[in-house]
């Protein structure tokens, strides 16, 4: 039943995704990457550099859910998560591509890299961006909530700096470094969980009533 579902929905997900913005991070990335290359042997520059490469790729991730044509596959027998899934998945391929070509790009050019902890917080920001327009489109009825989605995550994401030092995220390796990561782990847990809860589909039974 699922292959046949998946079978209905490639064609019209694969027309109707915009998989364009998540390209166009990557390529304003690469920008990003090339004009600050020499700069990377520095570990701390290194780091600020991929972490904007991050934020961009999850903002341009942000308009996956992006589908005038959502009224058209609602006829589709598939769950709403399913459809939802399928739209991620071919924006999240370029989107992974371009993470992995500049984590191993600046590696060569620097020394001890943190590429665990720097994919936990590109990892967040993409899932806060998805949950964000996944909320956008569930209880706002949003066909393009990456209009808003997007911004809002730019924004969010630069703020991140100021936050004070209790609760920092974006710090650089050193003591405050596992700290910092715990929070970037419970961030990428809520939106998840937020995620999974506005994809859910609206005529399943509640969870806690299974």
């Amino acid at each position: 039943m699922r292959t046949r579902q998946l079978r209905q929905l490639a064609p019209v997900l694969l027309r109707s995704v915009r998989w364009q913005p998540t390209v166009a991070g990557a390529g304003i990335a690469a920008v990003v990457l090339v004009v600050r290359r020499d700069h990377l042997a520095h570990s701390a520059q290194a780091v600020l550099v991929l972490r904007v490469v991050a934020l961009l790729l999850a903002v341009g991730l942000a308009f996956a859910l992006d589908d005038r044509s959502r009224r058209t596959v609602q006829s589709v027998p598939a769950p709403a998560w399913w459809r939802a899934a399928g739209q991620v998945s071919v924006a999240l391929v370029p989107a992974l591509a371009a993470w992995i070509a500049a984590l191993g790009w600046v590696s060569t050019r620097t020394g001890d890299l943190p590429v665990l902890g720097l994919s936990l917080e590109a990892a967040a920001l993409a899932a806060v961006g998805l949950a964000l327009a996944a909320g956008l489109v569930r209880w706002r009825e949003l066909l393009d909530p990456g209009a808003v989605a997007g911004p809002a995550l730019l924004v969010s994401g630069l703020m991140t700096a100021q936050l004070p030092d209790r609760v920092a995220l974006v710090v650089g390796p050193g003591p405050a470094w596992a700290a910092a990561h715990l929070r970037w782990s419970a961030l990428l847990a809520a939106a998840v969980a937020v995620l999974l809860l506005a994809v859910r589909d609206p005529a399943a039974r509640p969870w806690l009533r299974r």
